[in-house]
């Protein structure tokens, strides 16, 4: 039976149907409209609609509960969110897997992004990033092998084509690439959108081992959202899972979809339960792939989660160049041409051209890791103009007794090769690892520094605390 002409199936108006990139104005619209249509059937309650799905989805799933009862028109406004038939429509509540928050930082990001500040509106693409080349040119391939991308200069606001040529030029910023930026960032990012509502109840989840939307991408949020409303509920998940490289064991999974269903009982169907996860709650990565994860560890906060580190502090100038660093390994780690195995091992020889620093060897039962690794150091940069913006990249290793290395935590390790030659000198190294053990559980578990603040970061609630006290013990102890 041919389908009537109407809103849903117009021949016309899909000829332009193509990707939008979860744009908001688009497909978290067309989300909308559909909702709103099931609502006016009298199939849902209009106000209670909870909202989830797999990765890019996922990422809907955020610009969505951002949204709330608000929806984005094709010229940028924001209106109340009400169906064709009139009810009043709302997200209840979200609950993202392995979503990004700010698309344009994760798949190029910059390195501004730190687990303890709220970051700022042009933090993640001033300087713009260093594309994840390989996870680029993927996402890039199966959209156009599964979807419909605009032709080149029909639609500046979803012209993939012309933009993925543009990133693959890379340095230096021109133009062109801060519009690419601005138009990712505006309408395509949750972080971006309008926060002068708190956002739906949110359960965001993200993976250790996800090299695309890495944990930082929930945190961004998180930590904007608690200082802003701290009322406001909302919790994280993190586990080795997600995209390459995370391995999703089965009973991870299975926790994950629980505390999901949890939270939608309560706060889209209200049953009256109460979710068990209301905080932090994470798992750690293990080998080999069938073992159990370690943990579960639990917080009311982020923050809470490691109330000690391990410090790693190194004076001396050591040099890296652009051309530094080992293929083999490179490849070895690298999510697509590297299979994705987040067990991965490779030689822990010092590679050429890099600053290699080993840490102590660890005591007794060694410490746990929970928590973002912090890199300050002195960086001098010798390259020429065009090479201003340069990136280091750096990756933290677990090296077993056999000289084996597993990575743990990394700048891109799929990074795009820079146009121009650079050398950067670093020295006065201080690493940081925020550890879940409390301060004397070894040697080298010892109470947190006051935490670092780039010029004009805005602190969290919990790192504004730790820096008020530091300074109040220093004026004692004059």
């Amino acid at each position: 039976m041919r389908a009537p002409r109407n809103r849903l199936f117009d021949p016309a108006g899909c000829a332009t149907g193509w990707v939008h990139l979860a744009d908001v104005r688009y497909e978290a619209r067309d989300t909308q409209f559909l909702a709103g249509k099931l609502a006016d059937q009298g199939l849902i309650d209009g106000e209670r609609i909870g909202v989830t799905g797999p990765s890019y989805a996922r990422g809907q799933s955020m610009e969505l509960a951002a949204l709330k009862d608000r929806y984005m028109d094709t010229d940028g406004n924001l209106h109340a969110w009400v169906s064709d038939g009139g009810h009043p429509m709302r997200i209840a509540a979200a609950t993202p897997a392995i979503p990004w928050t700010d698309l344009a930082h994760s798949l190029e990001p910059n390195g501004r992004t730190l687990d303890y500040t709220i970051a700022g509106a042009t933090d993640d693409t001033t300087p713009i990033g260093v594309a994840k080349q390989s996870f680029v040119s993927g996402l890039y391939a199966l959209g156009s092998a599964t979807g419909y991308y605009s032709p080149p200069g029909v639609d500046p606001s979803a012209d993939l084509t012309t933009q993925f040529a543009r990133v693959n030029q890379g340095e230096p910023d021109d133009a062109s690439a801060d519009a690419i930026a601005k138009e990712i960032t505006t309408y395509h990012s949750a972080y971006y959108l309008d926060h002068s509502e708190a956002p739906a109840p949110l359960l965001i989840s993200n993976g250790w081992t996800d090299d695309l939307f890495a944990a930082d991408e929930a945190l961004r949020f998180y930590n904007r959202t608690r200082m802003q409303y701290p009322a406001s509920p909302i919790a994280l998940m993190f586990f080795d899972f997600g995209h390459m490289r995370g391995t999703g064991k089965p009973a991870d999974t299975a926790r994950l979809w629980q505390r999901q269903f949890d939270w939608f009982d309560h706060y889209v169907k209200g049953d009256g339960s109460v979710p068990v996860l209301t905080g932090v709650e994470t798992l750690t990565q293990t080998r080999p792939k069938a073992a159990p994860s370690g943990g579960p560890f639990d917080a009311p906060d982020w923050n809470a989660l490691h109330p000690a580190e391990v410090r790693f502090k190194a004076a001396d100038a050591e040099d890296v160049s652009s051309a530094a660093g080992s293929p083999d390994v490179n490849r070895t780690v690298d999510p697509i041409a590297g299979g994705g195995d987040a067990c991965a091992t490779t030689a822990s020889a010092d590679q050429k051209g890099t600053a290699t620093y080993r840490l102590p060897k660890v005591t007794g039962k060694g410490y746990t890791l929970l928590g973002a690794p912090t890199v300050i150091a002195d960086l001098a940069v010798k390259a020429s103009t065009a090479a201003v913006n340069t990136e280091l990249a750096a990756r933290l290793w677990d090296v077993a007794p056999d000289g084996q290395q597993t990575l743990v935590a990394r700048g891109p390790p799929y990074g795009r090769m820079s146009n121009f030659p650079f050398r950067i000198t670093v020295s006065n190294l201080d690493a940081r690892l925020p550890t879940h053990d409390r301060p004397g559980a070894t040697k080298q578990v010892v109470t947190p520094a006051t935490p670092f603040l780039p010029t004009g970061a805005t602190p969290t609630a919990e790192a504004a605390k730790a820096i008020e006290a530091k300074e109040k013990a220093k004026k004692r102890s004059r």
